[in-house]
């Protein structure tokens, strides 16, 4: 039923009962880059959106990227949570983290800047 979705956790009641589904979610694939992309990358930060409209979240318990890290793509930069589901915000190429653009425990809506990455050529460690 959730296969090929990004919902993470899902809860559902009713007069006689409940039910509660926890996974981990699917993502489809880490934006590609190719090398004709990257000049017109380094004009500028590659700037990460929201997807979704909701609560954004920068958790200290999770092990999300910092400022100034090395980040791989798919690395876990935040999440937003909408309808008490909270969908990852993810880094779609590798570079360094330059800025994280909304506050912990705020409201986002889609399309709004999140994130700027420095796009590397290297392949990050």
């Amino acid at each position: 039923m959730l296969a090929g979705t990004t919902i993470a956790d899902l809860e559902v009641e009713w007069e006689d009962g409940s039910i509660h589904v926890e996974r981990e979610p699917t993502f489809g694939a880490p934006l590609a880059i190719v090398p004709s992309d990257i000049a017109e990358l380094r004009a500028g930060p590659l700037v990460v959106t929201s997807a979704n409209v909701g609560i954004f979240y920068r958790d200290a318990e999770r092990e999300l990227a910092a400022i100034g890290d090395l980040i791989e793509p798919g690395a876990l930069l935040g999440e937003v949570e909408t309808l008490n589901i909270r969908n990852r915000v993810t880094a779609p190429a590798g570079g360094v983290l330059r800025s994280i653009l909304a506050a912990d425990r705020t409201a986002v809506e889609y399309g709004q800047p999140l994130a700027e990455i420095d796009i590397t050529t290297e392949n990050p460690a």
